[in-house]
């Protein structure tokens, strides 16, 4: 909820000297957050900044959590 996770990951993926460009994609985060990016990141997207942030899932109509198999389901390839 705070980004250190994200920034510690782009800097440690920036400074391998790999990617042409690092995006960092958020759903939604506070207001302001892209400050904590600059100079790490080449852009910052974030579709739903707030203002009063709180807590991610206060964002959410359901925040439940999401189990293993339902993750390992939309990460193997589709049948086209």
């Amino acid at each position: 909820a705070t980004g250190a996770s994200m920034r510690a990951a782009v800097t440690a993926l920036s400074a391998l000297s790999v990617p042409r460009r690092i995006v960092v994609a958020v759903p939604t985060a506070p207001e302001g957050a892209h400050r904590g990016f600059a100079g790490v990141a080449d852009e910052f997207v974030c579709p739903l900044p707030v203002r009063d942030f709180r807590a991610v899932g206060n964002v959410y109509r359901d925040f439940g959590q999401v189990s293993d198999l339902v993750v390992r389901s939309f990460l193997e390839p589709r049948q086209p």
